[in-house]
């Protein structure tokens, strides 16, 4: 990570955006597998290194550069189609072919790297003063309800495997979702009482 912030902050605006559409040009495609990959290990071998650099520099490039408005509502359609494409390709997929439904659970896929740019730079340039005035949060209290976010990634994967073992709602899965967010949640919740595990969470 030191190495590549050489090159992240050495570069300018220019090369940092073609390194970002160099990236969507490759997402689309798999990692490199086969003999090299199960024989030395690396299962997350991609052409550009890792396939969570392009995060760092899309992170680097919306939060230091200004985004003009008739980009970022290109930007914001682009998201939309993109999580429509993710919804109804893993619902259909899930359905009729199982086997490949994961490509769209995969954070570095086309579409879900599309939706990550456009949320982000959503949330730079959103006025949330106003929104807070109209749902009556304060910020304080935003920061809170948002701070249980890490807490649940993290821990989720334990209650997926709960679930799972257990078989619980296995005739339907938005129902299992909610349980299982629920679970993190409360896990949360309840870790964040625990003076050494809330500097985890």
């Amino acid at each position: 990570m030191p190495f590549f912030s050489v090159f992240v902050l050495s570069s300018d605006r220019q090369l940092l955006r073609l390194f970002l559409i160099f990236g969507l040009a490759l997402s689309w495609m798999p990692p490199i597998s086969g003999e090299f990959s199960t024989r030395s290990g690396l299962s997350d071998f991609y052409l550009m290194g890792s396939r969570f650099l392009y995060f760092i520099v899309a992170g680097y490039y919306i939060g230091h550069f200004d985004i003009s408005r008739r980009t970022r509502i290109r930007l914001y359609w682009c998201t939309a189609a993109s999580v429509v494409m993710m919804f109804v390709g893993t619902m259909c997929l899930t359905l009729y072919t199982p086997e490949h439904y994961k490509y769209f659970l995969s954070y570095t896929n086309l579409p879900c790297t599309i939706t990550a740019m456009g949320m982000f730079t959503f949330f730079k340039y959103h006025n949330w003063d106003k929104t807070l005035a109209v749902l009556r949060l304060k910020a304080a209290n935003a920061a809170r309800y948002s701070s249980f976010s890490l807490g649940i990634y993290l821990i989720q994967g334990v209650w997926f495997t709960v679930t799972d073992h257990l078989h619980i709602c296995d005739g339907n899965m938005l129902l299992k979702f909610l349980l299982m967010y629920f679970l993190c949640v409360a896990s949360v919740w309840m870790m964040k009482h625990i003076p050494i595990l809330k500097r985890i969470v």
